[in-house]
């Protein structure tokens, strides 16, 4: 299974360069997919040749020539960032960091690791 996301769009918003805001329910990587309890709101953004999927709530920003791209570069964003944040103890990590670790172990309702 290749990486995938599966978003459900929400809406357009046209300020300047087109975004559009979706949500996503889970993400499939190459070593993990994850569900999440509620889904993760996101964007889309274009930027000259590139396009962006963009957490502003998790800081994890995915990129690459293809919205396909930006797709797999996101998942194993999201992939690294969990695994990484929750291999840490709390004493090791900033006031924002611990923040983020509680919002990603509340939205990932299931984890399925394949490492």
């Amino acid at each position: 299974m290749g990486n995938e996301l599966k978003p459900g769009t929400v809406g357009i918003f046209d300020i300047k360069a087109a975004e559009t805001e979706f949500a996503i329910d889970t993400i499939v990587s190459k070593e993990a997919k994850y569900n999440f309890a509620d889904p993760l709101r996101c964007k889309l953004e274009k930027e000259d040749d590139y396009f962006l999927i963009r957490s502003e709530m998790l800081d994890i920003v995915g990129t690459g020539k293809t919205i396909d791209d930006a797709k797999i570069c996101f998942s194993e964003e999201f992939y690294f960032i969990y695994n990484r944040y929750n291999e840490l103890q709390d004493d090791n990590l900033s006031d924002r960091i611990k923040r983020i670790k509680a919002v990603l172990n509340s939205l990932v309702l299931k984890d399925e690791s394949r490492i």
